[in-house]
């Protein structure tokens, strides 16, 4: 286990050897971070690119690392944790010089296998919000205690720099779906918050963990929203317990579209979450900076290539063509040469038929990874398999291929199309809000511009899954932008596209 935490001293001198990276104070803690932290909610330790880049993105600058216990159930913990140990051990870094943050709440995969076992055993964890099919939160210090050495371990670390409550209002949303009286809601969720930052304090004590905070979706909503997180009832909270707290850090996220975090006055007096945590010295921790959610679509603030242009009516033929080949194949083919029809059908044009669903192109790419094209392939293999021995079924699987291919090709331009439009006019939008913004180079750099150059944000945490990722977050970095207020810019800027 490696002993030890971040110190002030050591972080500022690790900012001044890496002086083409921005570096920013952490809220009151004292602590000096880079203005870009290395987010870890898709690395996994399977995964030789991601060492690879956790690793590059330490070695240049980056001294701050946000993960959670439910990141690739612990596998990012886990990662960090051997990276970390890594270049310790080589003496090409020091402890007190990084910035290690992560989270508690969430039971997912072996932490929700666990929460079963102890619920047949009768000694389950303690006000268990029982969110749904394979998903379970709680913020219990029974569970917050466990969690953290398990956290711990994975990470090979003595103590953690910050530890957070990671989305406490998932017991706000499971409160809503029951019918529970808002205020009668709040005043549980206050209190459960409560009991946590106490063991909290209790686990600083100890030495476990050095500060900790909460990260929550909604710091930025509307005061009156059921879900909404009041930042300022957290700081009552903390001030209740000490005047003393630890209570130093919180997380939310904010990018181009989602602008709330700076225009929502849902605060006593009328300020903002961004402006309450920046006249309390919290540390502001901003994820999602690329990836914005505007209405239900998911949008990803980056630059998209151009592309010929396609219409649904393309899509809708394509459609159209493999439904033909599918009849075709059922009703003839298969019959004749398997003798089966059902033994090797094929409904490629029913998996893309709901094409449209998925709303923008970034949702329309993941899904084409990890559904349309898994389940065409699914059900082509046993077709060519039989196709290997039957020159007739082979033609006609060739043609199918073809076709099927054709048809998500439109599907990919029409959303591509949308986003290079949506991407174009979000920048000009951007550039418009503040000059500081204008000559950021593409959309993914002025994302973070705002973001690091807003005064009231410490760090922001993108996830830098590869050395191309970490080299262009960090020539961002290294532009020259002042550190200022800009509430005002993001008025300006709005949200939605």
């Amino acid at each position: 286990m490696n002993p030890g935490k971040a110190s002030s001293a050591a972080t500022a001198e690790w900012a001044a050897y890496h002086p083409a990276v921005g570096y920013k104070r952490f809220g009151g803690t004292r602590l000096t971070v880079s203005a870009a932290g290395f987010g870890s909610y898709r690395i996994d330790a399977a995964v030789e690119l991601h060492r690879a880049a956790l690793r590059y993105s330490l070695l240049q600058g980056i001294n701050l690392v946000d993960t959670s216990a439910n990141y690739g159930d612990g596998a990012s913990e886990r990662l960090i944790g051997e990276v970390l140990t890594e270049l310790l051990s080589a003496g090409e870094l020091r402890r007190d010089q990084l910035v290690i943050v992560s989270k508690v709440g969430y039971l997912q995969g072996a932490n929700y296998r666990l929460s079963q076992r102890l619920k047949q055993e009768g000694r389950p964890f303690p006000e268990l919000v029982e969110y749904g099919a394979g998903l379970e939160h709680c913020v219990h210090p029974e569970f917050i205690e466990e969690q953290l050495t398990r956290s711990l371990d994975r990470l090979q670390l003595e103590q953690l720099d910050g530890y957070l409550l990671h989305n406490p209002e998932y017991y706000l949303n499971w409160a809503a779906q029951h019918g529970m009286p808002k205020d009668e809601a709040r005043r549980e969720y206050m209190r459960r918050i409560e009991a946590a930052f106490r063991h909290l304090e209790r686990e600083a004590d100890r030495g476990r963990i050095a500060f900790y905070g909460v990260s929550s979706n909604t710091f930025p909503a509307a005061a009156e929203d059921y879900a909404h997180t009041a930042l300022d009832e957290l700081w009552d909270i903390a001030e209740r317990i000490s005047k003393a707290h630890r209570f130093r850090c919180i997380q939310l996220p904010a990018n181009l579209l989602e602008t709330g975090a700076f225009t929502e006055r849902n605060q006593r007096g009328g300020a903002t979450a961004a402006e309450f945590a920046r006249e309390k010295e919290l540390a502001v921790l901003v994820n999602r900076p690329l990836n914005a959610f505007a209405g239900h679509r998911l949008i990803r603030l980056a630059d998209v290539p151009s592309s010929p242009e396609a219409g649904a009516a393309d899509v809708e033929a394509g459609l159209a063509r493999l439904q033909t080949l599918e009849r075709t194949l059922a009703a003839d083919l298969l019959p004749r040469i398997a003798g089966d029809a059902a033994s090797a059908a094929v409904t490629g044009s029913s998996t893309l038929a709901h094409w449209r669903q998925y709303g923008a192109y970034a949702a329309w790419m993941d899904g084409l990874r990890q559904r349309i094209v898994p389940a065409v392939q699914r059900q082509m293999a046993p077709l060519l398999a039989l196709a290997q021995n039957a020159p007739e079924l082979d033609r006609w699987s060739r043609e199918y291929v073809s076709e099927i291919n054709h048809a998500i090709k439109q599907a990919s331009l029409v959303y591509q199309s949308e986003a290079r439009r949506d991407a174009e006019a979000i920048s000009a939008r951007a550039a418009a809000a503040d000059p500081d913004w204008a000559d950021a180079g593409s959309l993914s750099r002025l994302a973070i511009r705002a973001l690091r150059t807003s005064d009231s944000v410490s760090c922001v945490l993108v996830g830098m899954r590869s050395e191309a990722y970490v080299r262009d977050v960090l020539a961002e970095l290294g532009s020259p932008a002042a550190d200022k207020p800009r509430g005002a810019a993001w008025s300006r800027l709005g949200g939605g596209v």
